[in-house]
């Protein structure tokens, strides 16, 4: 018996985690997509315009180019990120 219940609450706290995770998960767009979205928390997808990228003072400003050739402005200020 003791097994079993143990095995009910490992795949209940599994559960768990995993809907927290997907609700603070942050989606990855295009730039047009972020463009016409309200969201401040995206991970838009793309590469930086070579030359536009400036630092000063823990904030980066660089234009950022998707797949289908849309560019945004990107301004940073935070933690560096990992990718």
């Amino acid at each position: 018996m003791k097994p079993l219940v143990v095995g009910a609450l490992a795949v209940v706290g599994l559960g768990m985690v995993t809907f927290l995770f997907t609700q603070n998960a942050s989606p990855y767009v295009d730039a047009k997509t972020a463009l016409s979205s309200r969201a401040d928390n995206l991970h838009v997808v793309g590469k930086i315009v070579p030359g536009t990228l400036q630092e000063s003072m823990g904030r980066a400003q660089f234009v950022l180019v998707d797949e289908a050739g849309t560019k945004m402005p990107v301004s940073y200020q935070g933690e560096p990120v990992s990718n």
